[in-house]
């Protein structure tokens, strides 16, 4: 189980997959050096401002497409915004308060369903906005933060279309029914972070006894990222997408990247626009379903 709060997104991220490293109490299941399990877990961050790219993690646009495809329900967005605006302009107490107001994420067809479950925004006097977002499973160190550029970005639409806030404005808690971190990740993690130097100190025995997912981290920092660290003094797994992904990602934080990059901000990243329009009586006839 793992409780955790950070002033932003990306300090979100750094502190979940930095408690994975470095505090086993956390751990409810391990696939020995592949991946780390926390169950039962609750993340709270003071605004939905996030600095994290998909160019850090050497994703393109493809994968935001991708996401959107998964997740988006162009439905229950035009619902939600509409929702929002009633209680902007209709709603007296819209002023000082806004019950949960949600989305719910689209579901997949597949082995284990969609990582993504639902959204829910609210506001008080007292509180000001926050949001809540329900996830059955998030891989930390790659794909959470993806999920993490899409709420900033969903939260940032919301707040245009409807004139109440912006990222800063608006708290955020996540509840995970679990997390995992892979070692194929995790090096690019603390190097995007600019915590490679713990990796290098965990390295040359600067930091004690290694647990044993230390260890796994380490073997894999050196085996796919910096070869002056394995033990074959070369890069292994090449032959693998998602690590080449991950090594090139590395080299271009490094500066000596293979590829030409072009930088992806995340206000670049648009949430799709989506047809308004409601029926005069959604409000009567439907009922705030």
């Amino acid at each position: 189980m793992m409780e955790v709060q950070a002033p932003n997104l990306h300090g979100l991220w750094d502190a979940v997959n930095h408690r994975f490293i470095f505090d086993p109490e956390v751990v409810d299941f391990t696939r020995p050096g592949v991946s780390i399990h926390s169950y039962h877990n609750v993340m709270r961050s003071d605004s939905c401002e996030c600095n994290i790219t998909l160019t850090d993690l050497g994703y393109t646009k493809t994968k935001w497409s991708m996401l959107l495809r998964l997740y988006f329900d162009h439905e229950e967005f035009r619902m939600l915004i509409n929702r929002l605006l009633h209680y902007k302009n209709v709603e007296r107490r819209g002023k000082v308060y806004v019950p949960d107001l949600g989305m719910q994420f689209r579901s997949r067809e597949n082995r284990t369903g969609a990582c993504l479950m639902g959204f829910t925004l609210r506001y008080s006097v007292k509180t000001g906005w926050e949001c809540s977002v329900f996830s059955r499973t998030n891989e930390t160190t790659a794909r959470w933060s993806v999920d993490l550029i899409f709420i900033h970005r969903l939260i940032a639409t919301i707040g245009e279309l409807t004139g109440f806030f912006t990222p800063k404005d608006v708290k955020l808690y996540w509840s995970a029914g679990s997390l995992f971190q892979s070692v194929v990740t995790a090096p690019l993690y603390m190097v995007i972070m600019g915590r490679e130097k713990e990796i290098l100190q965990m390295a040359k025995g600067k930091m004690g006894e290694l647990t044993r997912w230390q260890e796994a981290v380490v073997k894999r920092y050196g085996d796919s990222y910096n070869p002056k660290y394995s033990s074959t003094g070369q890069l292994k797994y090449q032959n693998y997408k998602s690590q080449v992904r991950v090594t090139e990602a590395y080299r271009q934080l490094k500066g000596n990247g293979t590829k030409k990059v072009i930088p992806i901000p995340n206000e670049a990243l648009l949430i799709p626009k989506v047809d308004l329009k409601i029926d005069d009586d959604f409000f009567t006839r439907r009922g705030f379903r």
